[in-house]
């Protein structure tokens, strides 16, 4: 029989928020609670007291981390618990890096290297400590009285320290220090993020750029591709394209072969990995080898479902700025602008992206080329030739695939 949250607090101020008893008892009812929903993450069991050591009352709390959108539909079961939406966070820790990146103000260069060197000296201890510390960051202001109703930003150096959930101090650990080597800390809601999205990242809104498969592996792994432009289909509306090889296995291909056009409804998913996600399906697929008269393609067109994008920028790419873009300059297309081929000149640069090449460089060349590429690990060796194609010559090498374990075209 689970322990009623009654039963918890008495344990807490017998035991000690740090005793094993306690912790046994938190453990017996987040597993309850994970199994009562679906939509349940993660229950982590934690404390909520200013003065924990010394106070004669400390009040147990599971935080629950739960689905998107799911926040009301999960039982408490007369616990005590706080709900917290996956990646849901306050605006504190915003609301501190606008009002930095807007301020004149300056300190001086020993004080901004004291801050460096007080992070650097103690972030092994912080982590080590805290569980849910996500972030250690030095910062020019500090945030005072969020949830008082009388919120102020005030101009002081300290070290901000980014968690999870605020106000709750995971069992068994101690609540943050209040400063550290003669800094204050200042303790916000928010988790590292490594940069914008990149292609083989789950994306909320679709991007040209970002990596798809429909489940076809190779020598059992799953090969997918890369995401081209957007199209509003006169059939089909709102549509996405791509290569058919990349929707398509060699046998499905082989149906497709110099078809006017065939329709081999597929379900597409992005990204490549665990947290992929189906948002369209494969609706339309040509493929012709092409001859002397008539310029080989392979393409697949995919109806979007879900996810649509909002605008034609890119996913961000490990080489975004060797290529010469950044945050004020950034890779995009919006104008929807088509060029016809009798309006390209020899050497019209043009940029391409990949999900695993990212940004290259180059420019037309000679229209005309042959491209040929064998289907390895196919049972029966189906590949794809187009005739007549545009050449197009890369000023940039591309990179070696980092993740072996997916293959790409």
């Amino acid at each position: 029989m689970l322990p009623s949250q009654r039963e918890l607090h008495k344990a807490c101020r017998v035991f000690g928020v740090d005793s094993h008893i306690l912790s046994k008892m938190c453990s017996m009812i987040s597993k309850h609670i994970r199994k009562k929903s679906e939509n349940v993450i993660d229950v982590l069991p934690s404390y909520q007291s200013d003065h924990v050591f010394s106070s004669s009352y400390v009040s147990i709390v599971f935080v629950v981390v739960v689905k998107k959108n799911s926040r009301y539909l999960v039982s408490k079961d007369n616990y005590e618990c706080y709900i917290k939406g996956e990646n849901d966070y306050s605006s504190e820790g915003e609301i501190v890096a606008v009002k930095e990146m807007e301020s004149d103000i300056q300190f001086s260069d020993a004080v901004l290297e004291n801050i460096r060197k007080c992070v650097n000296k103690n972030a092994d201890d912080l982590l080590q400590k805290h569980s849910n510390l996500n972030v250690i960051l030095p910062s020019l202001m500090k945030s005072v009285g969020y949830t008082s109703g009388k919120h102020d930003i005030k101009i002081k150096p300290c070290i901000a320290l980014y968690v999870s959930v605020k106000g709750y101090i995971p069992l068994n650990e101690t609540p943050f220090e209040k400063e550290i080597d003669g800094f204050q800390t200042d303790v916000l809601e928010g988790e590292f993020e490594p940069f914008i999205g990149g292609p083989n990242q789950y994306h909320e809104h679709l991007k040209m750029g970002v990596a798809i498969h429909a489940n076809v592996s190779i020598g059992g792994k799953i090969s997918g591709g890369t995401l081209g432009g957007f199209i509003n289909h006169s059939v089909h509306g709102l549509c996405g394209i791509t290569s058919a090889h990349v929707v398509y296995d060699s046998a499905e291909l082989a149906r497709v072969k110099n078809a006017k056009e065939l329709s081999l409804i597929k379900t597409v998913y992005q990204p490549i990995n665990e947290c992929m996600s189906a948002f369209g399906e494969v609706v339309l697929a040509i493929y012709n080898e092409g001859s002397e008269s008539e310029s080989g393609m392979e393409v697949a067109l995919i109806r979007i479902k879900d996810r649509q994008p909002k605008d034609g920028s890119f996913p961000e790419a490990f080489n975004n700025l060797e290529a010469g873009f950044d945050s004020s300059n950034q890779l995009c297309f919006n104008s929807g602008e088509v060029r016809e081929i009798s309006n390209l000149k020899r050497r019209t640069e043009v940029y391409k992206f990949g999900m695993s090449s990212g940004i290259t460089r180059g420019s037309f060349a000679l229209y005309g080329g042959i491209v040929r590429k064998d289907m390895l690990g196919q049972c029966n060796g189906f590949g794809y030739n187009l005739k007549k194609s545009n050449e197009n010559y890369s000023n940039w090498r591309e990179p070696l695939l980092q993740n072996k374990e997916i293959l790409v075209h």
